[in-house]
């Protein structure tokens, strides 16, 4: 007797929904950042600027469907001006390995006064959003709650040149380094570190089998 084994073949969200490494992921990444209360950014021989970031869960369903990824809404303040506004894709690879792409939005109507109209956002198609293939993001976990990432510079100020940050992210915080004039950072040999000061709550298609659900580090924001 011979059994017929049927294969459905499944969305690549679906494909990912049992990875503890995305759950986590999603948890430490999704929330607000700053070192404005960071002692190292006061040092008289290495003063570093304001750093405020912000990740964003938004659901943006034309780029879910054409890139197969979630989607972020990815700001930076550098001494409270807006130095990054962009869309990050993410996925997962087969080698555990995360990628993020990010988009430029190329649709103002969309950000008025320096916010985003999320209504705005989550309507746009993809002819909206351009990025460059060079600019994607590489994050890897080396523990389970530790992600190191390379984050090229794409934002296009330096004349074609593309300098590269490493980026680590813990339970509470982001760290990277801005040594080279190349970086809009006022360079700096001692780490950025940017603490954690508020979690988002992760929208039910970014929570993975309890990964997702509550703190990955059960570490208060600072």
């Amino acid at each position: 007797m011979y059994r017929l084994l049927v294969c459905f073949i499944a969305p690549y969200q679906c494909l990912q929904c049992q990875s503890p490494i995305l759950g986590t992921f999603f948890q430490l990444l999704s929330g607000t950042f700053s070192n404005s209360g960071d002692p190292g950014r006061f040092d008289p021989d290495c003063p570093q600027d304001l750093i405020e970031v912000e990740f964003l869960p938004v659901q943006i369903k034309s780029m879910e469907n054409f890139t197969g990824g979630f989607t972020i809404l990815f700001t930076e303040r550098v001494n409270g001006a807006i130095y990054r506004l962009e869309v990050l894709t993410v996925k997962l690879d087969v080698d555990r390995v995360i990628h993020l792409q990010p988009y430029n939005i190329t649709d103002n109507t969309v950000v008025q006064g320096g916010q985003v109209n999320r209504t705005l956002l989550s309507a746009l198609g993809v002819g909206s959003f351009q990025t460059r293939s060079e600019c994607e993001v590489i994050y890897r976990a080396i523990e389970s709650n530790n992600f190191v990432a390379a984050w090229p510079d794409c934002t296009g100020h330096y004349g074609g040149e593309l300098a590269t940050y490493t980026i680590s992210l813990s339970c509470n915080a982001l760290s990277f380094v801005s040594v080279l004039d190349l970086f809009h950072e006022k360079p700096c040999n001692f780490p950025y570190v940017i603490w954690l000061k508020e979690r988002f709550p992760l929208p039910p298609n970014m929570v993975y089998n309890n990964h997702g659900g509550g703190d990955p580090c059960n570490c208060p924001a600072s």
